[in-house]
């Protein structure tokens, strides 16, 4: 059964690259263009994997991050942030923050969509995933360059 992905993002180009890519590797994609509608649908369908946008209308991402911790049912739900914020505190921010990883734009397909296949497999196999398992040779309290922190998907 494939995974169902709710990808959140207030940009029509981002929300479709990312349904493309994912639909082609074999996911369920379901979009929302704001918080707000990102929120409703978590609830409605109670995704596997949310990627989620941080500067947004209505309801920012950092707003709904904390929703959806506060959720007994969403709280357990990996969240990939995908953004164009990096600057040095973003990045401390979605490293500190709980989130599953922190991806800044712009971001190479085919590298985002191993990432989410790791996911993916780390979850089939009880795994809770995390930054530290996504990529174990980070250190967790070394100081880095702010984009070293950000998970290297680049273009």
């Amino acid at each position: 059964m494939s995974k169902r992905v709710l990808v959140i993002d207030d940009e029509n180009a981002i929300l479709r690259l990312v349904e493309l890519n994912l639909t082609r590797a074999g996911y369920e994609v379901i979009t929302a263009s704001d918080g707000d509608e990102g929120l409703s649908r978590a609830r409605e369908c109670t995704p596997d994997i949310i990627i989620l946008d941080i500067v947004m209308p209505r309801t920012d991402g950092y707003r709904l991050f904390a929703e959806l911790q506060a959720d007994p049912v969403l709280s357990n739900v990996p969240v990939v942030f995908l953004t164009a914020r990096a600057q040095e505190a973003d990045l401390d921010w979605g490293w500190n923050s709980g989130a599953a990883a922190y991806i800044t734009k712009p971001f190479a397909a085919p590298a985002f969509v191993d990432l989410i296949r790791r996911m993916d497999a780390l979850m089939d196999q009880g795994v809770e995933v995390t930054p530290a398992v996504l990529r174990p040779c980070r250190m967790p309290n070394a100081p880095q360059p702010p984009r070293a922190r950000s998970l290297d998907v680049g273009s």
